[in-house]
């Protein structure tokens, strides 16, 4: 990802409109989620090997990073499991 391009994101009107933001990352430690459900979440998944040094960092700054376990996912996959995980936390697949 450009530098720029996760900037210009970062100040964007949609991302500062948002409830809760989450990065996937297998390098920091979690933080625990909100009990209260968030009603607009940006959810970052990373490139084929993750995030580099510096977007971590950035990301750090404005959000928070979740980890889903030690398995390293194929992008694609991390989007699916990453929405899977926020939907079973807060949303439609949390248990009753």
């Amino acid at each position: 990802l450009a530098p720029a391009m996760l900037d210009t994101f970062l100040a964007s009107p949609l991302f500062a409109a948002t409830d809760f933001r989450l990065f996937l990352d297998d390098r920091s430690d979690s933080s625990p989620p909100p009990i209260e459900p968030p009603k607009r979440i940006v959810l970052f998944v990373g490139p084929e090997g993750g995030f580099s040094d510096a977007e971590r960092q950035r990301l750090a700054a404005h959000a928070r990073p979740w980890v889903l376990g030690g398995r390293i996912l194929r992008a694609e996959t991390a989007a699916i499991v990453g929405l899977t995980a926020v939907h079973t936390t807060w949303g439609d697949f949390r248990p009753g």
